[in-house]
């Protein structure tokens, strides 16, 4: 990718409680996001990029879904059976697009 830039928020960047392997993960994920913060880099990828291995980048993903940076969901396939796994950057890395608001659930 030539040019553009990622926002990212900085309570992200501050978090002492994320290694920092998991927040230079996180900051690549946001950078390979759509609008709805779906992100698709493949590990080889997030590898090369960072320069960590596979085993890092792994525990790295597990630790900002854990945080609540990111969500995962696999993808169903036929027969049951499951496909990829995606993943969702969420809010707390990446601010929303420009005319989107937050959804707020509604009291009980």
């Amino acid at each position: 990718m030539a040019g553009g830039f990622t926002q990212i928020q900085n309570s992200f960047l501050d978090d002492k409680k994320l290694s920092p392997e998991a927040r230079l993960i996180g900051v690549f994920y946001a950078r390979f996001a759509n609008r709805e913060g779906w992100a698709y880099p493949g590990i080889k990828l997030l590898m090369r990029l960072s320069g960590y291995g596979r085993d890092k980048v792994k525990r790295a993903r597990r630790e900002l879904v854990k945080g609540g940076y990111m969500e995962m969901r696999r993808r169903p396939r036929q027969q049951g059976h499951f496909g990829r796994v995606e993943y969702r950057v969420t809010e707390k890395i990446r601010p929303l697009p420009f005319g989107k608001k937050p959804t707020v659930p509604k009291s009980v």
